[in-house]
């Protein structure tokens, strides 16, 4: 039987409709009217998640400024014990490295907390999705990548890799036909990055030209994946990945989550805020940043011309370390009026640069 409706796929915006002039000046009556309800509801529920996790969440963002703090440090720190000759140079520049990563998962984490201040704990899930990533690749950078490694030029291969796409990442925005866009990016322009997409190629094989090809010399008999890189570091972590990416991506798994049969089967979908789920991506984010950090920032430095070892980046770590414990035993409670670093934690200032 045919259906009773039809249905056009694309939208058009209307011109001199008056049928359509009044519809839409009811709806901008009814929009209007309705709006200072659904703010009201929505600021409702922002309140109630503080009230229920606001010690959590200012154990959160101390731990991102002290995470911070840590970072600089240790960048800072690590820089200046450097010396002038080519193997230091090649440790400052995987340092340099790290501490990109790290400044990217500092945002990311912060970005997690305030979806989650929101209630969107799946949104804050995807970010996570982005600190598993981000730990990973300093991970592998780090343990394998090391001028004193086995893969002293994985640093380099990483730096380079997204070179090896911009020459199709300029013929597609000159598809989107942005006015000037021709004119921006033009033969001269292609011809210049078609050049270097071959030369990376000469240099590092055809393979070079694909995702997380970088990583290559780590898997002699295999292609190089993000899974596979998880397994040299933290097998056990392949699980969330999945879970995180359902939410990121159009597959069919997600639909799974994304609502609720009532009780005549039909489904309910939820496209807002919700107050349920926010511990798992809050504790799994203070995780892999805690983590990543520790690739960052030095335990120990000799230093020779005072002839003594620096420790303050072991004290910084351990205390990432306790704020983190502090984190998770927070979610893991029920929330209680009265905490004794309330004052404290409530003092700290969430703004700053890395």
């Amino acid at each position: 039987m045919k259906a009773e409706f039809s249905f056009e796929p694309g939208i058009t915006a209307p011109e001199g409709d008056e049928q359509f002039e009044k519809f839409w000046q009811l709806f901008i009556e009814e929009a209007q009217a309705e709006k200072p309800v659904e703010l009201a509801e929505r600021e409702a529920l922002r309140v109630h998640i503080a009230e229920q996790h606001g010690h959590a969440f200012n154990l959160m963002d101390l731990f991102w400024r002290s995470a911070m703090d840590a970072v600089n440090w240790g960048a800072e720190s690590r820089h200046e014990h450097l010396e002038a000759d080519p193997e230091d140079d090649a440790y400052a520049a995987l340092f340099t490295t790290l501490t990109g990563l790290a400044a990217r998962a500092l945002l990311a984490f912060n970005e997690v907390t305030w979806l989650l201040r929101g209630g969107y704990p799946q949104g804050a899930f995807t970010r996570v999705r982005s600190l598993h990533e981000l730990f990973v690749v300093a991970a592998v950078l780090w343990e394998y990548g090391s001028p004193e490694s086995d893969h002293p030029d994985l640093v380099e291969r990483y730096l380079l890799h997204h070179e090896v796409f911009i020459n199709g990442a300029a013929r597609d925005l000159i598809g989107t036909e942005i006015p000037g866009i021709a004119d921006t990016i033009n033969a001269e322009v292609l011809d210049v990055l078609d050049s270097r997409k071959k030369e990376l190629i000469g240099t590092y094989g055809k393979a070079f030209a694909t995702t997380w090809d970088w990583a290559a010399p780590l898997f002699p008999k295999g292609t190089p994946s993000f899974m596979g890189l998880n397994e040299l570091i933290m097998p056990s972590l392949n699980a969330y990945y999945r879970i995180a990416s359902e939410h990121l991506h159009a597959s069919s798994t997600g639909l799974l989550d994304a609502g609720k049969p009532d009780e005549t089967g039909v489904m309910g979908y939820n496209g807002g805020p919700t107050i349920d789920g926010l511990a798992f991506p809050a504790i799994l984010g203070s995780t892999f940043l805690l983590a990543l950090v520790g690739t960052i920032v030095p335990t120990e430095i000799r230093d020779p011309a005072a002839d003594k070892n620096i420790v303050t980046g072991r004290h910084m770590l351990e205390i990432l370390a306790r704020v983190h414990r502090e984190i998770l035993d927070a979610w893991d409670k029920e929330p209680t009026e009265d905490h004794p670093d309330a004052a404290i934690l409530d003092a700290e200032s969430n703004d700053g640069d890395l």
